[in-house]
């Protein structure tokens, strides 16, 4: 069920990462590699495993609500949290986003761009190295880079935290119309974003972007409508690129082995 407050969704999702069995001591995982959920879908893979064996269907049965958060909204939800070192991050129906500690609950910090949130926005990017943690969210037509402790946006990022995503599109910005409602993908200092976009003219170009994670300069773009010189640009009607649009990677992608299909070539024009 998608509709409701968030509250529901804590229910419904956060215990699982937050109760233990009362009867039954918690076993040993069998591998690390699948023993956090650091990012949407579980990991760079995306496959929404975890290795973790201290509920099991034995004992799941025997789960109890441990906390609950509510965001006091209404609206659709369709949030995949991530938990990084004790925390919860995750947006709200209104695409705040939220800080939680994973074992209570309780609030450690909320950003509210200001940007009315409606339609999915699906949750948040984590990135981190060398003590410096970094959360990224789309809000509108805008991706923020925010601080992982504080929530406050990064001021060396973009435009005072934040870069706007329909410039770099090889058209006036302001007649653009991109949304980043499933969160990016991070490797290693960039983060790869696709979008949403018109599926009807005017629509702007559902390029695959990679932006620098620090400063938020693009660093390249994959035109999945092909520029003069580019492969496939002969498939395509003459100038092709210069007006229609769509062709967009509306779902996100894959930085591990489970690529997806659709993907495979763009992967390997890019690497």
């Amino acid at each position: 069920m998608t509709h409701g407050r968030l509250r529901l969704f804590g229910v419904l999702i956060l215990t699982g990462f937050a109760v233990v069995a009362a009867d039954q001591e918690p076993s040993a995982p069998r591998s690390s590699a699948y023993s956090g959920w650091p990012a949407y879908g579980g990991g760079p893979e995306q496959i929404r495993y975890s290795s973790l064996t201290q509920i099991n269907r034995s004992n799941v049965r025997q789960l109890h609500v441990a906390w609950t958060y509510d965001s006091a909204e209404a609206g659709g939800l369709q949030a995949n949290p991530i938990v990084v070192d004790g925390l919860l991050f995750t947006t709200t129906p209104k695409h705040k986003v939220v800080a939680l500690e994973a074992s209570t609950g309780s609030v450690r910090w909320t950003f509210d761009s200001g940007i009315e949130g409606r339609g999915p926005n699906r949750g948040v990017t984590y990135w981190s190295s060398a003590g410096e943690a970094r959360i990224f969210t789309g809000q509108g037509p805008f991706l923020y880079a925010l601080n992982a402790k504080t929530g406050k946006p990064i001021a060396g990022f973009g435009r005072e935290g934040r870069i706007d995503l329909r410039e770099d599109l090889g058209r006036d910005p302001s007649t653009q119309s991109v949304l980043l409602t499933t969160p990016g993908v991070v490797y290693k200092d960039l983060l790869i974003v696709g979008g949403r976009v018109s599926e009807g003219l005017p629509a702007s170009p559902g390029d695959i972007r990679a932006y620098d994670v620090r400063t938020g300069a693009l660093r390249w773009a994959f035109h999945t409508i092909p520029h003069p010189g580019e492969v496939g640009y002969d498939t395509w009607p003459a100038d092709a690129w210069t007006y229609t649009g769509g062709v967009n990677n509306n779902s996100i992608t894959s930085t591990g082995n489970a690529i997806p299909r659709q993907m495979q070539f763009a992967a390997k024009l890019l690497f």
